[in-house]
């Protein structure tokens, strides 16, 4: 699994593009009743941390399965 950042990371940096490898998915409830889903290095701090309601764990869920049935894209859209 590849994490590929596509904004510009900063006027100082002439890289417009960041690429890390993926070694593990955490996800956990959060104690607001949604999902946290924490994604980085197996033997480090998360890269990424993406909050998702329950109702948004949900549709990204559906939308994942219809990929893997056969679908080109999905697009989901967010509560925020």
């Amino acid at each position: 699994m590849r994490l590929d950042v596509l904004a510009a990371l900063g006027p100082e940096s002439a890289e417009t593009e960041m690429k890390r490898t993926i070694g593990a998915v955490v996800a956990r409830a959060s104690p607001a009743g949604g999902l946290t889903v924490e994604i980085g290095p197996a033997d480090g701090a998360p890269l990424l941390r993406l909050g998702l309601s329950k109702a948004e764990a949900q549709r990204l869920c559906n939308t994942l399965a219809a990929i893997i049935n056969g679908r080109d894209e999905e697009i989901m859209m967010t509560e925020d």
